[in-house]
This record gives structure tokens, sequence and C-alpha cells, in this order.
């Protein structure tokens, strides 16, 4: 009896004891495993991301990866190592990011043994990397400095003259390559005319005339013959002597009754005779006959005086043209030798009949006489004359080609706002070789094709 209890008390010490051992052995494995835990937070933080990937989401046990699941506080692996339940968890979590991000395949299993290779890291690759970049760094480093040492002793052999020769060509190459591409430049940001159009659309280029209303004048055009009714008039000696006085130039405006000039008619041994030469009509001084002192006989034109113009134009019109005219019509013409000045008229005088030989009537035009009017005029000239019918104001006036038929009515093309042409009836009243006038059918700042050929309704660009 008393060995049966002896027996039983050191059975439960030694399951004490064991108990006490196995306590312990569970508080260590604990502590290691927080331990690990820790060390490997740390190294997964600091690690490259290829490291970090392969160290969280692959736990090595000779080379094997977690199968299976945990186990109390422990998940057991193929050599019988365990790790926290944390780690495991973050570790699943992991790859089940991996996973719903694409990246579904599955990490190979790094080899084990003798002949396996160690993985290469990223940072490893980023240091291999590193240094292929500085030694192709050094080698343009060398190209360089090699091309400067060359361009170095290529200038020292020359002479002054031959660098600053090589500086101004090399100078012009520059110059002329910037030229060229601002110009290539500039050509290409150059819109071409009519490039706003939309991609597709089939538009119609015309020409449009903005209607205003304005005086029309429907006028008469021929040639006419430019005569002056005052000729030269030439101032004669009024006796015979010697001219002793002169009072004028050439170009000098006079009017009738100035004194020119003084002839001494007196002979030797007789009296002092002086008889002055007098001008006999307005004019401009164009010629002088004699100097002073010269002799002069009596009668001998001392000097001309062209008179103030007045010249006239005459011409010949049809029996049609001469019933339109009227007297006092406005006119103008143009000479040969000044096709932009025009000179102003009017008119004077149509004859009661019909020359028999000729078929037509004469008409006459006195020129206005003002002084820039009649300036640079020459009598015989041969002129263009242009008298003026029939003068209508506040009128819409467009260019004969303008005006088109469509089923016997006279219409023309209107152009809107939204760039389509539509057909318009006119009515039209006086017209001349080039121009029309519409008496209805069109409106104030109505926009008219005059060039171009659409249809109603077509889109239209006006350039």
């Amino acid at each position: 009896m008393k060995k049966k209890k002896n027996r039983n008390r050191f059975l439960e010490k030694r399951e004490r004891f064991v108990s006490e051992q196995s306590g312990r052995e569970d508080a260590n494995r604990a502590n290691e495993c927080h331990a690990d835990k820790h060390v490997e937070d740390e190294h997964v933080a600091n690690a490259a991301p290829d490291e970090r990937s392969i160290d969280v989401f692959m736990i090595e046990a000779e080379g094997d990866v977690i199968k299976n699941e945990p186990a109390g506080d422990y998940v057991v692996l193929t050599d019988d190592k365990a790790v926290c339940e944390t780690t495991a968890r973050s570790a699943r979590g992991k790859m089940s990011d991996m996973r719903s991000n694409g990246n579904s395949k599955r990490k190979r299993k790094p080899k084990v043994g003798k002949n396996a290779k160690p993985m290469r890291s990223h940072s490893d690759a980023k240091e291999t990397k590193g240094a292929d970049l500085e030694s192709y760094g050094k080698l343009v480093k060398a190209f360089f400095e090699n091309a400067a040492g060359r361009l170095h002793s290529w200038l020292r052999g020359m002479d002054f003259f031959t660098k600053m020769t090589w500086i101004m060509v090399v100078f012009s190459a520059l110059v002329v390559i910037l030229f060229f591409v601002s110009t290539c430049t500039a050509m290409a940001e150059r819109k071409p005319k009519g490039s706003e159009r939309s991609a597709g659309e089939n538009l119609i280029n015309v020409s449009v005339m903005k209607m205003h209303q304005g005086p029309f004048h429907m006028d008469l055009v021929l040639n006419a013959d430019l005569k002056s009714l005052n000729g030269s008039v030439a101032i004669a000696s009024p006796v015979s002597g010697t001219l002793i006085r002169n009072f004028v130039r050439l170009g000098d405006k006079v009017k009738a009754g100035d004194e020119l000039g003084i002839v001494d008619a007196s002979d030797i041994g007789l009296n002092y005779n002086a008889a002055p030469v007098v001008a006999k009509s307005d004019g401009t001084i164009t010629s002088i006959g004699a100097s002073v002192n010269q002799k002069v006989a009596l009668g001998s034109a001392l000097y001309v005086i062209e008179p103030e113009p007045d010249f006239v134009l005459t011409a010949s019109v049809s029996e049609s043209d001469a019933d339109a005219l009227r007297l006092g019509a406005n006119a103008y013409f143009t000479t040969a030798g000044d096709r932009t000045k025009r000179h102003a008229a009017v008119l004077t005088y149509i004859a009661p009949f019909v020359n028999a030989s000729t078929r037509t009537v004469d008409i006459e035009l006195a020129v206005d006489k003002s002084a820039d009017n009649v300036f640079g005029l020459r009598a015989g000239s041969f002129v263009e004359l242009t008298i003026v019918k029939s003068e209508i104001e506040n009128v819409f006036v467009v260019p004969k080609d303008a005006i088109r038929t469509f089923a016997g009515e006279s219409v023309v093309y209107l152009v809107g706002s939204d760039g389509i042409a539509r057909r318009s009836s006119v009515t039209t009243g006086l017209s001349t070789q080039s121009q029309v006038v519409i008496e209805s059918g069109l409106s104030e700042g109505d926009a008219v094709v005059i060039q171009g050929s659409p249809q109603d309704g077509d889109k239209v660009h006006v350039l």
C-alpha cells in the first residue's frame, strides 16, 4: 500500500514536471514566434518590392510553401516548423490581393540543392543597371573629350585668317538654317484660304456685293477733240528803235494794259522818244523776241501772250444718243497723257440738224476754266469723253453679270447669315453696258452674288 502510494506520488510529480516543461516550451515557442514576426516585419519593410513579395507571400521551409490551414495558434509547415497565425494570415491576405489584381500566376518554387542558383533581387538588378549606365557615361565622356582634343589640335594648326573664315562659314550656315526653319514653320502655320470649312462639306466659292442705295449714272462714252477758243496773241513793236527796257520774263502772268517793255525810237541828234510796249490781253508770256539794247523794227513781234485757256470739246453722236442728251448735262474727259485725272466739262450745244454726210449730230462742251481743271491741257489733244445722259438718286445698282434668268424672270442669288444661297426675283430698270438698276426685290444690306454659280439652297463660301 505504501509502495503504491509512493508510486502515485511519483507519477503526479512526473506529470507536473512534464506539464511544466510543456508550458515552458509553449512560452518559448510563442516568444520565438513573436520575435520571428518582428524580424520578418523589419525585413519586409526594408526589402525591395520583389524581395518583399518573396519573403511575405512565400514562407520558405526547405524550399516548400505554406500548405496547411492554421491549427490552433500555429500554421503547420512540411518541416514541422511553425509561425504565428498573424504572419500566416498576412501572407494569405497579400496573396489574395495579388490574385484579385490579376497576378494569379503562382510564383515558381525556388530550387533547393547544391546547383540551386540564388534568386536575383530587385536591388541587385538596380545595381547592375547603374553600373551599366556608369560605363556608358564614361564611354560618352571619353568620346567627347577625344573629339574636343582633335578639334583643338586642328584649330591650333590654323592661322588667324583661316580661323575667321571658318567662323564666318559656320555662322552663315547657322543663319541659313534658322531662316529655312522659320520660313517652313511660318508656311506650315499659315492657313490656306477657306481652310475653316468643315470636313466633308462641298462648298461653292462666291463673291458678294452688299447692297446700299446710291446714285446711278447712265453714261455715253465717246471720243472728242480739245480746242482753244483763244489763240496766242503776238505783241509787236510800236516803232522802230532799240529795246531799252524789259519788264517781264517767260512764264509771267500779265493782264491787258500791263507795260511789257520800252522801245527808244529817237535817232542821233534828235530828242528822246520812248515808246512803251503794252499787253493786249490777259495771259502768260510764252515768248520774248528781243533782248535789251537790241534793234527792233516796226511791227516785229517782241512778246507772245498765251491767253487764259478757254477750251471747248467738239464731238459727234448718233441720232438716238442725241435724243437722250440734254443741255447742261455734266461730263468729264481724260487725256492720253493722264488717264487717271478727270477734267470737268458741261454740254453747251446740240446741233439742231443731222450731218448729211456722217448721219451724226454735232455737240460742243465747255471745259471748266478753273486752274486745276485746265492744268496740263493742250489744244488739239484727242480725249475720251463721258457724258452723263441720265442720273437717278437712291437706287440699288448691281453688275450685269449678277442678273440671271429663271422661268422667264430676272433673279439674283442672295447669301444669308447661314451661308446658304437663295434665289430672289427682282425688277430691273435702266442699264448700261456693265450695270443695271434694281427697282424692286432687294433690301438694304442684302448680299448679292456677283461671281460664282450657286443654285437655290446651295451652301456657299464667301471669298
